[in-house]
């Protein structure tokens, strides 16, 4: 009975050993399908950061193109109204200089300006008298406003007016210290007593101060050529009556372009001075233009003198401060070769205008300010005179002598961040859309000028080595894209200072300049990178695609495990997370486990395996690569 029973049993265990191969082989295969559509996801999810960055990229270059695009078109419209004021005021000062009534009054002024004192009948106690009140004038209504106008500065009158003569004391004291007018309004006076120049200033001074008032001049001079003598002025400042040769103001700009101009041995000729304080003028910068004033007589062409025109400074400034199209923090200005202003600021004009530029010896050094007096254009992202992030376009504007630079400007925090109607950012949309942790925009220095969440690490130097985030993986990812322009850069979870130490994984890519925008502001930035753009990856989204148990059972489960053997992602057990893998030790919270370890080495399988609580499960791994990194994707289900 018992041998016939037997083939029964056996019979009995086959069937047994078959199902249960038949049931390992089904689970096997079903695990395995489960990985493999676990490996698509995140091969899809990794792509697509890959098309995030790229799609980023590309629009921080359209918004950054447009906006190149729109400074400069608002800078070049602005050069070419300066540049056409500039070349009108040289076509009304060359016609200025050869009208007839100039030239005849060129003939008379020299010679009816050393006869005022005689035709005055004065004698010396007469112009002792008045050269004491002329210098209580000097003293009291002019150095108190040059006190008030320079902090206190002493003016040092007796420096100046020790050097009049008595041909400049006796007119200054007829038509500025004993002109009823107030100060800034001498120009009021038409005619203060009956002597032959003061009855050819009647006839010439109006005409003159409606041409000034017309075309907005501060002041106009007319100089004589052999002692330099200013016998004409329509505003009357302490300049009036002085030589241009060995008196006060020789040394001055206007010292020195009527020195050019009346050097000049033709007429038709154009001489321009710069902008630089002007004592006269309680230091305010001021700007001449000069043009030597000629007429042919029988023993041929005879210089008379010098016209000059004192430049009005609103001029320039109201050209410049014009901000149609240029946002909430844009502006235009203008700087010289001095490194100064030569029109205000709009961000800070109590801080940064052209008055205070010269008075406080205050010098533009930025990178487009130099390569623009270096004779480039460009346009590019750069420090601005108050060390912020800005888009600058700026080109040379050079008109006869003058070289000064052209800059427009915009934060670039408004140029490379667009708000919509409802005043949301673009950047921290996309950032939330797709589902990143955080946006961050890098200047090539490392300065992050813009960040979506902004945390800790916004608007630090993420390269100073200096800078507390220096060392982190932000950090080096950066460095690493300013040495590979061309590719995308990973940088792997690591603890991360910003978030408070929890781990934080980045890609990162550059956006290089175009060849045709290199110039010298930009020559020094890695391989012509103007900015580095980077996401911060979300290690929640990582979660979701890998806590879906979809098949998986009540003891199933998926994780990804990075080279250094810690968890990218989390697991059943609550010991086990990215957070505490990286807080912990590997034995205790990673997973160092052989199919962690063949899937490292690039193996892929399925099999019955020890997992990280040395339990028993089936499991199929494979190697996933994370851009240039990688990692182990495990899914796995209790053996029991």
């Amino acid at each position: 009975l018992l041998v016939g029973c037997v083939p029964a049993i056996l019979l009995t265990l086959v069937s047994l050993i078959v199902a249960i191969f038949s049931l390992s082989s089904s689970t096997y295969e079903q695990l395995t399908g489960l990985r493999q559509a676990k490996q698509r996801q995140l091969d899809n999810y990794f792509s697509e950061q890959r098309n995030d960055l790229q799609v980023l990229s590309k629009t921080v270059e359209s918004f950054q193109q447009a906006a190149d695009e729109k400074l400069s078109a608002i800078m070049e419209a602005k050069k070419v109204t300066l540049l056409d004021y500039l070349n009108s005021v040289r076509s009304q000062l060359l016609d200025f200089a050869k009208r007839p009534k100039i030239i005849e009054a060129m003939w008379d002024l020299p010679q009816y300006f050393p006869s005022y004192v005689v035709e005055n009948r004065w004698n010396e106690e007469d112009l002792r008298q008045r050269r004491e009140k002329l210098q209580s004038y000097w003293e009291e209504e002019f150095g108190e406003r040059y006190r008030q106008l320079n902090d206190g500065k002493d003016p040092e009158i007796e420096k100046y007016f020790s050097q009049l003569d008595d041909y400049t004391i006796a007119l200054q004291y007829s038509y500025i210290a004993n002109n009823p007018n107030p100060m800034g309004f001498k120009d009021e006076l038409d005619k203060p007593d009956e002597t032959a120049y003061s009855r050819l200033h009647e006839q010439l001074h109006p005409s003159i101060r409606s041409f000034l008032r017309e075309f907005g001049y501060y002041d106009i001079f007319l100089v004589e050529t052999e002692e330099g003598r200013v016998v004409y002025s329509t505003f009357k400042e302490l300049n009036f009556g002085t030589s241009l040769i060995d008196g006060p103001f020789a040394e001055s700009s206007l010292g020195r372009i009527f020195q050019q101009a009346n050097s000049a041995e033709l007429p038709g000729q154009f001489f321009i001075e710069d902008f630089a304080p002007y004592w006269p003028g309680f230091e305010a910068p001021a700007a001449f233009v000069a043009a030597p004033i000629f007429e042919m007589t029988r023993s041929g062409l005879t210089k008379l003198g010098v016209a000059i025109f004192q430049f009005p400074v609103d001029k320039f400034k109201s050209v410049m401060s014009d901000r149609s199209g240029l946002g909430q923090t844009g502006e235009t200005y203008l700087v010289g070769s001095d490194l100064r202003f030569r029109s205000d600021s709009f961000l800070d004009p109590l801080n940064f205008s052209m008055e205070v530029s010269f008075r406080e010896f205050l010098e533009l050094d930025t990178a487009p300010v130099r390569s623009g007096l270096g004779g480039e254009s460009g346009v590019g992202v750069s420090r601005n005179y108050l060390n912020e992030y800005v888009l600058s376009a700026w080109s040379p504007l050079v008109f006869e002598d003058l070289k000064w630079v052209m800059v427009s400007e915009m934060n670039v925090s408004e140029v490379l961040n667009p708000l919509d109607a409802s005043g949301a950012e673009f950047y921290k949309d996309f950032s939330e859309l797709n589902e990143y942790y955080d946006l961050f925009l890098i200047h090539p220095d490392g300065e992050i000028f813009y960040t979506a969440a902004r945390e800790a690490d916004y608007q630090t130097n993420i390269l100073n080595p200096f800078d507390r985030f220096a060392d982190s993986s932000l950090g080096r990812v950066v460095r690493q894209a300013l040495l590979s322009p061309e590719d995308v850069v990973f940088a792997d979870f690591q603890p991360y200072g910003p978030k408070g130490n929890i781990p934080a994984a980045f890609i990162s890519r550059p956006i290089r300049y175009d060849a045709s925008r290199e110039n010298s502001a930009n020559q020094g930035l890695s391989f012509g990178i103007q900015i580095v753009v980077a996401l911060q990856l979300s290690d929640s989204t990582l979660n979701e695609v890998m806590l879906q148990r979809t098949g998986l059972g009540e003891t199933g489960e998926s994780y990804l495990v990075g080279p250094d053997f810690k968890l990218r992602t989390s697991t059943r057990d609550p010991n086990r997370n990215l957070i505490t893998s990286f807080s912990g030790d590997v034995a205790l919270n990673g997973a160092d486990t052989k199919p962690v370890q063949l899937a490292l080495e690039g193996q892929s399988e399925t099999g019955l395996y020890q997992n990280y609580n040395g339990d028993w499960v089936l499991a199929s791994f494979s190697p996933i690569e994370v851009h240039d990194q990688t990692w182990a994707l495990v899914t796995e289900i209790q053996a029991s």
